[in-house]
């Protein structure tokens, strides 16, 4: 091979090395790749664990061994050693069935004074009416009369 002069050399070809790993020169955005079949099967399998890794260490402790390698606590259940009795539940809706009633009675009341103010409003609303055409008959009685005098 021929001897070259450096000055003949580009600068990135004589320092390949230090410009390759000077992270000055290496893009910052790295292209993402589409992740593979085995990583997916791990995010799904680590999002399992994550959802429901509490339910199945209490409920299926072999499923939540065998799926993280960890072995499963053991559930701990209180028994109380006392034997207190069971109250015994009243089961009398004597004071529902009343407080129901009074409700009822109190909605219907509610309701009747509605339906007063609705009727208070139209009788209102129609004299109203019937005293505008009484004035506009009046108006033009006397329209008619004073025409009748002019003649």
């Amino acid at each position: 091979m021929r001897n070259i002069s450096d000055s003949k050399i580009s600068y990135y070809a004589r320092n390949k090395r230090t410009f390759l790993s000077n992270s000055r020169y290496k893009s910052s955005s790295r292209v993402k790749t589409k992740p593979t079949f085995n990583q997916l099967i791990k995010d799904t399998h680590n999002q399992l664990i994550e959802k429901w890794g509490t339910y199945m260490e209490v409920n299926d402790p072999s499923l939540y061994e065998s799926m993280t390698g960890k072995k499963a606590r053991k559930p701990v259940i209180e028994v109380s050693d006392s034997k207190d009795q069971v109250k015994e539940i009243d089961t009398s809706y004597d004071d529902l069935y009343a407080y129901q009633k009074k409700r009822e009675a109190e909605r219907e009341a509610e309701l009747e004074k509605e339906r007063e103010k609705l009727k208070r409003k139209r009788l209102n609303s129609a004299l109203q009416h019937l005293r505008k055409i009484g004035l506009f008959m009046e108006a033009g009685l006397t329209l008619l009369s004073l025409l009748i005098r002019a003649d």
